[in-house]
């Protein structure tokens, strides 16, 4: 008997209005070798095995939207409210779906598929609720940080913003 797998869908946030690049361009359609930051984030979500991927767009949602691939749905988040809120608007277009969601930056193409997949795994092994990815960087300026429970380093006691 084959063992069936859970479906796994992607959120991949691009609501930004990429303010801080001084531009009038949304930070998710700068290009690296020809392609945009987001076109790579969608591969690598697709790589990872998600079988739908929702893309939440805000303030450039017409431009974001013009180069989202057959498929790719978006959701308006008209008001940037977070993180949080974000994926809280994406969740009615997931439906009733059975499985896990991944959320991931639409302006970091550098997670890899295999990355995705193993945490994907992880999350499945452990049956958690959630489960984040972090990384320890040498110079975290301009990053939020994951405060961990002392004595518990897998239990994240809170997330704390660069400006707070």
């Amino acid at each position: 008997m084959e063992k069936k797998t859970k479906a796994l869908a992607a959120i991949i946030l691009a609501a930004g209005g990429g303010t801080r690049m001084k531009s009038g361009r949304p930070k998710v359609l700068y290009t690296i070798g020809g392609r945009t930051l987001l076109e790579r984030v969608l591969d690598t979500a697709l790589a990872a095995g998600a079988k739908e991927r929702l893309v939440v767009v805000g303030a450039h949602a017409r431009k974001v939207a013009e180069i989202l691939p057959a498929g790719v749905k978006t959701v308006n988040q008209p008001k940037p409210l977070g993180t949080g809120h974000a994926v809280q608007m994406a969740r009615s277009l997931l439906g009733r779906a059975k499985g896990e969601v991944l959320v991931l930056c639409g302006d970091a193409p550098l997670v890899r598929p295999l990355t995705l997949r193993r945490l994907v795994r992880e999350h499945r092994r452990r049956r958690a609720h959630a489960t984040i990815l972090t990384a320890c960087v040498d110079q975290p300026y301009g990053y939020g940080r994951i405060i961990r429970e002392a004595g518990r380093p897998q239990w994240v006691e809170r997330i704390v913003e660069e400006k707070d």
